[in-house]
């Protein structure tokens, strides 16, 4: 996620709607090509594979591909990398005393092994290391020969099938490591942690430029993840994403890095998250980050996962209202900026999200449009973006956001304020806060002029205090007496700030070296107001009054919001924005009933199926197709899912006759297995004597004689 933007972000342990799960591994290797992660590899106690499974992110279905050619040895630790072309190469790992160098190309269109691919001068065997893909060259740093470690580069060229043996690099390296993960943002190569020669842990990160065939290691803020290696890493938006690993302890953390400031922060999101692990894998897909697989011996109890677990950057239902928003459609509330811009609104959400900004819609006028964008925007998302925000801008945020009772956009704007701070700024913001009456901003200010006060003396404007007459007293205070006395004596301080802050000693200060000036580290450690955007929407859901639509279904009516419709379906955008004359009716003619359109419009608004009971589930099973809802949203997914948890003797007909229908492969082969298990019962039942349906009967025998050939289960049609 870009730095400027915050959001939901969730966690979810992803069902297995296949029966060719992969086997329990750790130590594999996964990678995406199309629509499909692939993995490879791996081991399970004394095993060690070589079969290829793959993963389809549409429908969620494992395969194990029946491989042919030059098949790998079975390895663990080896790295996976996919071209241009789709290619997945492999290349080295071990097997019990064997250590590899060799190079595969897996071709996915074919499904056929080909190498090892023989060329000159190839890396020393090696394992754990790592392998990127940049300029149509894969290139390997790092890992492990079962003797020492190493901190070398080298590359493939897929042009030409030539080696670069080492690369010759210059800058401040790394120290030779394994275990370490290694991506690539923009031209640059990003790595961190793992463990060195005296295996030791590491959470250092270190930058090489491809271009400039330099290694650097950038000055980072926030609080730093903990030493590790084993664990993963990818890459969303230009941000790293580190999960999991090993320091003597199963990790199951997750950290964010932002590569454009150097930034470390940890995320905590809701949802269930994957145990503590390493040898796992992750790939970013989509909005997604899937974790698959892994290794744990917490307690001395030895286990493997064969589990897929998912994290989520941003909801659908967020995506699907910052469209909406940036589409301007339907408006009825319009803000004029400070440049004599326009921008449109929808007052239900408004209202919804924040009745205290409609009654004072005219502190908005006249702000800056980039801060009225990202008000609104916030209202309909929860997300906060500041793309090109300036200092005055994240102190225009904050106010407003402290006046409109939104303390999470408020709580990120003093966030960023205390990221920008610094001896030149330092007395600008310290007024913004004490005239603005943000009193823990204003505390922080303080904590940082008595961090960095001999650095800060040197520059500060004091001219600039001399109009704030009880400020400038305040600040001497402070000089004087030090954080603590000053906020908890009420004799000396009119702040209001609750925290416990205290100055540095003087010996502490007296090592601060001028290029080490940075934000305090704890800015972070506040508690972060939660989302409420789904609290929000589920309450506009149940407010009749605000409804300004209304469809009919069987007679009956359902009342909703013009808005969520629009946001939410393809169909309902294109039809309600193209007419000339609005409209506020319609009536649903798709053949489902009452109580399952009902249930579609509540998902619009909540994105829950809770208490959706398997029959709606069949009939909304379709509905993403027909609506056209985004494919993310899984309405599909949630659907099979309630169905095939709910097949019994009397439904499984109707459950088969419905899957050969729609074509839905993974509900019909669900059926299928419960229909051969229970087939006597089945037959028996009044469904399959009053059908008339030729086609679920010849389906029906064909599939279960082809099931059944060469065993005795055809017991079932006696």
């Amino acid at each position: 996620m870009n730095s400027n933007t915050y959001g939901d972000q969730t966690w979810e342990k992803i069902t297995n709607f296949s029966s060719q799960i992969p086997p329990k591994r750790a130590a594999h290797s996964a990678c995406i090509s199309g629509n499909k992660m692939y993995i490879f590899g791996g081991y399970l106690y004394n095993n060690y594979f070589n079969d290829i499974y793959s993963f389809n992110f549409q429908t969620k279905n494992w395969s194990k591909i029946n491989a042919k050619g030059d098949i790998p040895t079975g390895r663990r630790w080896n790295s996976s990398v996919v071209d241009s072309s789709g290619n997945i190469w492999i290349f080295g790992g071990y097997q019990s005393v064997d250590r590899f160098n060799d190079l595969f190309c897996f071709n996915t269109k074919t499904h056929e092994w080909t190498g090892p691919v023989t060329t000159e001068n190839p890396p020393t065997p090696r394992y754990s290391h790592t392998s990127v893909i940049y300029d149509n060259k894969m290139w390997i740093f790092g890992g492990y020969n079962g003797q020492i470690q190493s901190n070398e580069i080298f590359y493939f060229n897929f042009e030409t099938n030539e080696w670069c043996n080492p690369l010759k690099t210059y800058g401040q390296k790394p120290e030779e490591r394994a275990g370490h993960t290694a991506v690539v943002v923009g031209d640059k190569m990003i790595v961190f942690g793992g463990y060195n020669r005296t295996l030791s842990y590491m959470n250092d990160i270190f930058e090489y430029d491809f271009k400039k065939n330099l290694w650097t290691k950038p000055k980072v803020v926030g609080k730093k993840p903990k030493v590790r290696s084993l664990h993963t890493c990818v890459v969303y938006q230009n941000d790293l994403y580190i999960f999991g690993g090993y320091n003597h302890k199963w990790l199951n953390d997750l950290y964010k890095f932002e590569s454009d400031i150097s930034r470390w922060e940890k995320i905590n999101a809701s949802g269930r998250k994957p145990p503590g692990c390493y040898g796992h894998s992750a790939v970013c897909f989509e909005g997604c980050i899937y974790f698959f697989g892994g290794y744990s011996n917490k307690n001395e109890d030895r286990q493997f996962f064969n589990h897929l677990y998912s994290f989520r950057f941003v909801s659908v239902l967020i995506q699907d209202m910052k469209k909406l928003f940036l589409s301007q459609k339907l408006c009825d509330l319009f803000i004029t900026s400070k440049e004599g811009e326009k921008i449109g609104a929808h007052i239900t959400i408004v209202q919804n999200r924040c009745p205290i900004l409609i009654k004072n819609i005219d502190l908005l006028n006249n702000e800056k449009m980039n801060v009225i964008k990202s008000i609104i925007l916030f209202l309909y998302t929860d997300l906060v973006e500041c793309y090109g925000f300036n200092q005055s801008d994240f102190i225009s945020i904050t106010y407003l956001s402290k006046i409109f009772n939104l303390p999470k956009l408020e709580f990120e704007g003093k966030n960023k304020l205390k990221q920008i701070i610094n001896p030149e700024n330092i007395i600008e913001i310290l007024i913004s806060s004490d005239k603005l009456f943000l009193d823990d901003l204003k505390k922080f200010c303080f904590k940082y002029i008595l961090s960095h006060k001999e650095i800060v003396a040197q520059r500060i404007d004091l001219q600039k205090l001399k109009s704030h007459t009880n400020l400038m007293l305040e600040y001497i205070q402070i000089l004087s007496t030090g954080m603590q006395n000053h906020y908890f004596n009420p004799n000396m301080s009119s702040g209001s700030g609750s925290g416990s802050g205290s100055g540095s000693s003087s010996n502490s200060i007296s090592r601060i070296n001028e290029e080490d000036i940075q934000p305090i580290e704890n800015y972070s450690e506040d508690l972060i107001p939660r989302s409420t955007l789904y609290k929000s929407f589920a309450k506009l859901y149940k407010d009749n009054k605000t409804k300004d639509f209304t469809l009919i279904v069987k007679e009956r009516k359902i009342h909703c919001h013009k808005a969520i419709l629009i946001a939410r379906s393809e169909l309902f955008r294109g039809m309600l924005t193209s007419l000339k004359e609005p409209i506020n009716k319609i009536t649903e003619r798709t053949g489902r009933s009452y109580k399952s359109i009902k249930a579609l419009i509540n998902f619009f608004y909540t994105e829950q199926t809770d208490g959706i009971t398997p029959s709606i589930a069949l009939e909304l099973i379709n509905a993403s197709d027909y609506y056209g809802l985004n494919l993310e949203c899984q309405l599909e997914d949630k659907c099979t899912q309630i169905v095939r948890n709910n097949i019994n003797k009397s439904n499984a007909l109707i459950i088969f006759e419905k899957a050969l229908l729609l074509d839905l492969e993974v509900l019909k082969q669900t059926t299928i297995q419960f229909i051969i298990q229970n087939g006597r019962h089945i037959i028996n039942e009044q469904y399959f004597n009053e059908s008339n349906n030729v086609d679920l009967f010849r389906e029906l025998t064909r599939i279960l004689l082809e099931k059944n050939d060469n065993s005795d289960e055809q017991e079932i049609f006696k």
